[in-house]
């Protein structure tokens, strides 16, 4: 059977190899040998390998809360656990961000892709298009020539919309 070392760090204060020397360590009082790291930074989700890890009868050891392990009789029901707090999380995310979106979109605020070079009678840009080439030419940045134009507009425009419309023009 191989042995996978597991390393996860979910925070910047956590360090990746603090926790291999500690997985060395226990593999060594324990007399086997791990074949494999999988080291993840930053994770908020299981991943396929992890989701079927019960399937191809991996087992998992925490060296710090070895009664969390799931080397015991008790290993089945406790990856059952830990799927089903990972898809709770998951879902817990989504709603989050669900109710994030919508208390913005209550507050007036904007949201998804910023309106930019099209509207419903075409180019918005389009009667500047000659001023534009000619600050363009002159050297300008986009970023000048927006803050020159900006102001002629019912709405201002982003910076991108104005590089939107300099490269398909």
């Amino acid at each position: 059977m191989k042995t996978i070392g597991y390393i996860r760090v979910s925070t910047d204060e956590q360090d990746l190899s603090k926790q291999k020397h500690l997985l060395l360590e226990y593999a060594q009082q324990h007399k086997f040998v791990i074949d494999e790291f999988i080291e993840v930074e930053v994770s908020s989700r299981k991943d396929q390998r992890e989701r079927r890890i019960s399937d191809k009868g991996i087992k998992i050891i925490f060296v710090r809360q070895p009664e969390l392990s799931t080397s015991g009789m008790h290993g089945k029901l406790l990856l059952a656990i830990y799927s089903y707090i990972a898809e709770t999380e998951r879902e817990f995310i989504s709603l989050r961000t669900k109710q994030g979106l919508a208390a913005a979109r209550a507050n007036g605020q904007l949201l998804g892709r910023p309106k930019g070079s099209r509207n419903k009678k075409g180019l918005i840009l389009e009667p500047f298009k000659d001023q534009i080439r000619a600050y363009l030419q002159l050297g300008l940045p986009i970023s000048a020539i927006q803050k020159l134009i900006n102001p002629q507009l019912e709405r201002p425009l982003t910076y991108n919309a104005y590089k939107r419309f300099v490269k398909i023009t």
